[in-house]
């Protein structure tokens, strides 16, 4: 597949999330290491629009008995693009996210850690994410 197209992929994928109000700002954050390789300062890696959603799998186990287990990952589509090429894997983001309770509607701002960034062919990355 050629740049060229990848790249109309992509912005039509972009086009077509945030059309639908799915896309959101996420400000991607890094802990940098001092000279004695310890977590020290928080930096800001970039910010980006980003879909989270929850991704399934499906599983098979054919040992001795037919098994079938359905899992959830949470996961983070950016699309490909110089911006999200600056994200290495453990960098992390806060998210808020409302939480019904009763009558009551909070914001709840929870931290996710990139796990994976899950490249799909150079169009996007549906990064797999680990809730801290």
């Amino acid at each position: 597949m050629s740049e060229i197209k990848r790249s109309r992929y992509s912005k039509q994928i972009l086009k077509a999330l945030t059309s639908k109000g799915l896309m959101k700002d996420i400000v991607i954050l890094r802990k940098e290491k001092n000279k004695y390789k310890e977590d020290s300062d928080e930096i800001t890696v970039t910010t980006i629009k980003g879909f989270y959603h929850k991704g399934t799998s499906v599983t098979f186990n054919l040992v001795e008995s037919a098994n079938i287990t359905t899992t959830s990952q949470e996961k983070l589509l950016v699309i490909f693009d110089e911006e999200s090429l600056k994200i290495k894997n453990s960098d992390y983001f806060y998210l808020e996210q409302r939480e019904y309770v009763d009558d009551n509607t909070t914001l709840k701002k929870e931290k996710f850690t990139i796990v994976d960034k899950g490249d799909a062919e150079g169009i996007i990355f549906d990064m797999n994410l680990e809730r801290r």
